[in-house]
C-alpha cells in the first residue's frame, strides 16, 4: 500500500542459458526496459501487454530477481507465482513456483529455478512479488513492496529418447551418434503425452588407417615405400599426402577421376530453367522455341544464365552451344568462378565477371574490362 521502501529492480527468466525475459526498472517507477507498464508506481506494475515469456510444459527455467529500495533498507523477500489453471488467482496448489526461505536486508538478488508442470498449456499470467516480510504464500501481506505481472505462454514439451535413455529436451535436438541410432520423441501438452514415430540417424563409418610399407634406398633409386587401403569391402579409398602426421600441409591430392557426374543439363525444349540454374535480365525461354534467348533484339539489353554446381570438385567439364542472328552479337561472355554474376554491369556482363576464368566472344575495347 506504500510506494516507499522495497520494489522489484530486475526480473530475468532464462532457459539453458538463453534469456527469455530481462526487465529492469527503477524504484517507484512504471518504466522498465521492456516498456511502460500500467498500474501504480512503486506498488503494482503490469507489464503483461509488453512481453510474452515462452515456456514449455515439463521444462525447468532459471530466474534471477533483484530488489531495490525507494527509502530505507529493511528485511525483505521476493517470490514468483504462476496462474497455471488460469482462474485469475495465484492461490492454488503449485502456483507458487519460487518461495523464499528467509529475508535479506536491503537491496539484494536471489537466483534459482522452477519446473513447469506437464499439465500446463495455453497463455496465463506470472506475478513476481517483493515484500518487506518473508513471503510464505500468496496470502502474505505487507504495507511495503511491489507486484509485477508478466504474460507467459506454454507450448508442448518434447523429450527425446533412444530406447529408455533420455537424450535431451530441445526441439530440434542436436545429436552426434557414433553408430546408427534410432530416436523417439515423447510430446507433452495439456497433461497428456504422445510418442512420435521413430527417427533413425545413419552414420558413416570412419575409414580405417591404411597400412604402410617403409623402404630404404640409395642415391637416385626409386623409393619403394607404399600405402594400401585396409577398407576391404568398403572401398579402396583416396589418399591425401601431408608433410606431417598432424596439422600438416597437403603436398599431393589423389588422382582426379575421369568420370564426370552431371549436375545440370538443359536443351531448353522445356520452358522451365530447372533446378541449379537461374536467368537474369531479359533472358527468355519462350521467345524462341527450343532455345534460351539472351538478347531479344539489337538494342543494348542484358540477359544471362547462371549455373551453380553446388559442389566443389577438382575438375569440371562445361559444354554449351550458342548462335547469333544475322545482325551479329553485341558481346557475349562465359565466366567460371565462385564470384561470377550474370547480371554484372561493372564491368558489363559481356566482358565477363568475377575474378577467375573469363572468356569473351565478339567483345570490343581493350580486354578484360574495357567498355
Amino acid at each position: 500500500s506504500s510506494a516507499a521502501d522495497e520494489d522489484l529492480g530486475n526480473v530475468t527468466i532464462s532457459y539453458n542459458g538463453t534469456t527469455l525475459l530481462n526487465n529492469t526498472s527503477a524504484a517507484a517507477s512504471l518504466t522498465g526496459t521492456i516498456g511502460l507498464a500500467t498500474g501504480t508506481q512503486g506498488m503494482y506494475s503490469d507489464f503483461s501487454a509488453l512481453a510474452t515469456v515462452p515456456m514449455s510444459a515439463g521444462n525447468t527455467y532459471e530466474f534471477s530477481l533483484s530488489s531495490v529500495t525507494a527509502g530505507g533498507n529493511y528485511s525483505n523477500s521476493m517470490a514468483i507465482f504462476i496462474d497455471f489453471n488460469k482462474d485469475g488467482d495465484f492461490v492454488d496448489a503449485g502456483e507458487m513456483v519460487y518461495q523464499p526461505t528467509s529475508t535479506q536486508n536491503g537491496p539484494h538478488t536471489v537466483t534459482g529455478s522452477f519446473t513447469i508442470p506437464t499439465s500446463a498449456f495455453g497463455t496465463t499470467r506470472m506475478r513476481v512479488v517483493s515484500m518487506e516480510t518473508l513471503i510464505s504464500s500468496y496470502a502474505t501481506t505487507s504495507s511495503w513492496g511491489e507486484r509485477e505481472d508478466y504474460t507467459v505462454t506454454f507450448t508442448q514439451s518434447v523429450s527425446w529418447f533412444t530406447g529408455a535413455t533420455l537424450v535431451g529436451t530441445n526441439n530440434p535436438q542436436t545429436v552426434a551418434p557414433l553408430t546408427t541410432t534410432t530416436y523417439q520423441a515423447t510430446v507433452f501438452g495439456g497433461g497428456c503425452s504422445v510418442q512420435t514415430n521413430t527417427v533413425t540417424v545413419n552414420t558413416l563409418d570412419l575409414p580405417t588407417a591404411p597400412s604402410a610399407t617403409n623402404s630404404t634406398q640409395c642415391g637416385t633409386n626409386t623409393p619403394l615405400a607404399a600405402v594400401a587401403s585396409t577398407a576391404g569391402a568398403n572401398g579402396s579409398g583416396q589418399f591425401y599426402w601431408y608433410d606431417a602426421a598432424t596439422n600438416g600441409t597437403i603436398v599431393q591430392n589423389p588422382p582426379v577421376s575421369s568420370t564426370y557426374t552431371t549436375f545440370y543439363s538443359n536443351d531448353f525444349t522445356n520452358t522451365t530453367i530447372g533446378t541449379g540454374a537461374s536467368l537474369t535480365g531479359v533472358a527468355s525461354l519462350t521467345n524462341v522455341l527450343g532455345q534460351l534467348e539472351l538478347t531479344p533484339n539489337a538494342t543494348s539489353q542484358l540477359g544471362g544464365i547462371m549455373v551453380a554446381a553446388g559442389v566443389n570438385a577438382q575438375k569440371y567439364k562445361v559444354d554449351f552451344d550458342f548462335a547469333t542472328n544475322a545482325a551479329g552479337a553485341d558481346g557475349l561472355s562465359y565466366s567460371f568462378g565462385d564470384d561470377v554474376n550474370s547480371a554484372s554491369t561493372a564491368p558489363a556482363a559481356e566482358m565477363g565477371s568475377g575474378s577467375k576464368l573469363k572468356v569473351s566472344f565478339d567483345a570490343y575495347g581493350v580486354m578484360p574490362n574495357a567498355a
